[in-house]
């Protein structure tokens, strides 16, 4: 039997790469659940290897229109960086 989450986040969320692919795509329940989350923050937030997993995967696929797709996309996401502190909190 299979368990769909269905959350949508109260706070401010790091976007993962699967769940970024899925928005980009109008995936559901994702593409519904970002939209809200847009509503509620105004904006995405990815980290750096998110953008990096995105931007090679579609750039090595030829996939110019996923690329055209993901650049508008980053107009309204923030890319964070990862550091020691970061990296330390997450661990």
């Amino acid at each position: 039997m299979k368990i769909e989450k269905k959350v949508i986040a109260e706070t401010l969320s790091l976007i993962d790469t699967d769940t970024l692919s899925d928005v980009l795509k109008r995936k559901e329940p994702a593409y519904q659940n970002s939209l809200k989350y847009l509503n509620k923050f105004g904006c995405f937030k990815i980290s750096c290897l998110t953008y990096y997993e995105c931007f090679r995967g579609y750039k090595a696929n030829g996939a110019t229109t996923k690329l055209q797709l993901f650049h508008n996309l980053l107009q309204i996401t923030d890319v964070i960086y990862l550091d020691k502190t970061i990296l330390e909190k997450a661990g």
